[in-house]
């Protein structure tokens, strides 16, 4: 008998990645547990206002999570990071305080030069199709594209980075990851999927669209392509994303790796109490 794949999700968006994530922290654990994930990751748009209630949630049902944010970079592109330990914690909460006060109301934003200075204890994705590298490679610009991935490995190391592959059953993402598996491996990378999941489960896209419409200030009948084509966007079990990836099965097997790199815990910050 083969032995049984294992998967932590690297990149989950809740409600607090305002109007772009459909699901509470609270039923992304739910659902996670539900289906076997060694790990849940949630990194939310420069926001961290979900990570006690995500720490609450994964204490009742005994599952690792992994604390980030998605940082919008001056491009308008979207960074993960993920804390490794505290010092990860500390410096993640100051790039997104820095983020928000440095820009204006609503329009966070952190420079590459501010990450640089600010990226102990952190480790990085590359993001999904609204990340740096993907929107690079999307325009055909594959100069920019290794320039972008040579800067990530100068500012976190190539063990503390990781190119972000999805699979939402479409074409061009096919045709996208592809790419972006073939420059992983030029520039000495390893890469991992991940789903960049936008809601639990498959049923609360109809939610996830109508967040989508008030993002844009359209009705359901106008949004069009502002919609996502499919409702492949939920979070999905060990063995789908096997299912996604055939013959990359180590390739999902590294995204516990990196969650068992990420062993930051909330309760780290309790500070000892005089008896």
């Amino acid at each position: 008998m083969s032995s049984p794949i294992a998967y932590a999700e690297l990149h989950a968006h809740s409600a607090f990645s305002l109007l772009d994530g459909a699901s509470s922290p609270e039923a992304l654990v739910a659902r996670a547990h539900a289906l076997g994930l060694s790990a849940l990751a949630v990194v939310d748009h420069d926001d961290l206002g979900g990570a006690v209630r995500l720490h609450r949630a994964a204490l009742e049902v005994g599952l690792p999570v992994v604390h980030g944010a998605s940082l919008t970079l001056e491009d308008g592109s979207s960074l993960p990071l993920l804390a490794r330990d505290r010092a990860g914690w500390g410096n993640l909460c100051r790039l997104v305080s820095l983020a928000r006060t440095a820009y204006l109301r609503g329009e966070p934003r952190t420079s590459i030069e501010r990450l640089a200075s600010h990226c102990e204890g952190l480790w990085a994705l590359t993001g999904d199709a609204r990340g740096p590298l993907a929107r690079a490679l999307a325009r055909d610009d594959e100069p920019q594209a290794l320039m972008i991935l040579g800067r990530l490995v100068e500012i976190f190391g190539r063990d503390a980075l990781r190119v972000e592959v999805c699979n939402h059953r479409l074409p061009w993402e096919r045709r996208l990851s592809e790419r972006l598996v073939t420059l992983a491996r030029r520039a000495g990378v390893e890469w991992v999927p991940t789903q960049g999941a936008r809601y639990a489960h498959r049923d609360d896209a109809c939610a996830y669209d109508v967040l989508t419409c008030l993002r844009h200030q359209v009705t359901l009948e106008d949004a069009g392509e502002r919609l996502l084509p499919n409702a492949e966007w939920g979070l999905k079990s060990p063995q789908e994303m096997a299912g996604l990836f055939p013959g990359d099965e180590a390739a999902v097997s590294r995204t516990l790796e990196v969650a068992r790199s990420c062993a930051f815990n909330l309760e780290d910050l309790a500070p000892s109490l005089p008896r």
